[in-house]
């Protein structure tokens, strides 16, 4: 058999489920309201905050600037390139020879793990060179690459010195003309 529910609500039980539902829907509206300004205050202060940082870095980019254009920092760079030009061209006026070439063939020459302590250009176009390294394999290396190398001739060995952390020769090279 078939049952019919013919219960009908009255219309106060209407009325109270209109209202729990209006005043549920309130409530949610109010809280989205209250996020929605919660949100904006915190992107009012975070947009604050971030426009602070960046005037700051603004300030700093404008004072360094300022800085490398002072006038000292220009009369600095300027002296300098003019000691430089003096230097190039004594360096160039030596007699009978060029020590910059002299030099720059000496650096081509160099092996790894030696370094040069002293050296002095002669007039006649040899060098005395004082080379160090840790052992006496990287010496008799450096002594091996001077003598076949294209830009010197006439390598003589003068003084061997075995220090307690390193190994000091003083090399006479000849440079090739």
């Amino acid at each position: 058999m078939t049952t019919i529910n013919l219960y009908q609500p009255s219309e106060e039980d209407r009325e109270k489920v209109s209202a729990r539902r209006a005043n549920s829907g309130f409530i949610f509206s109010i809280g989205i309201l209250v996020a929605v300004l919660l949100l904006l205050g915190g992107l009012n202060v975070w947009a604050s905050v971030r426009a602070q940082q960046s005037q700051k870095l603004l300030d700093q980019v404008t004072s360094e600037n300022s800085g490398l254009v002072s006038q000292n920092n220009i009369e600095g760079v300027i002296d300098a390139q003019y000691r430089l030009d003096i230097i190039k061209a004594n360096l160039k006026d030596q007699t009978s020879g060029n020590i910059e070439e002299a030099l720059n063939r000496l650096a081509s020459t160099m092996v790894s793990g030696v370094f040069v302590s002293s050296y002095s250009y002669k007039s006649n176009h040899t060098l005395d060179v004082t080379v160090n390294a840790n052992n006496f394999v990287d010496i008799s290396r450096q002594i091996l690459n001077f003598k076949q190398s294209e830009y010197f001739t006439n390598v003589s060995v003068g003084n061997i010195t075995r220090g307690e952390k390193q190994i000091t020769a003083d090399l006479k090279v000849t440079l090739k003309q």
